[in-house]
């Protein structure tokens, strides 16, 4: 499984999955993900930034 992937699957799990059932009926706010969403994107960036760095490594 690719990086964007595991991390598509992440969200998912963490934001839709959890409030298909609102999503559906159209009564769910966007609100509800953006408190908690910049804490998420931060564990993505990490993500991110360590992917980039062990591939440059193995460049090396």
């Amino acid at each position: 499984m690719s990086f964007l992937q595991i991390q598509r699957r992440n969200f998912w799990f963490l934001f839709i999955n959890p409030n298909i059932t609102f999503i559906e009926e159209a009564i769910f706010s966007v609100t509800e993900i953006k408190a908690v969403y910049n804490r998420y994107l931060g564990h993505v960036f990490e993500n991110v930034c360590r992917e980039f760095l062990n591939l440059k490594n193995r460049l090396l």
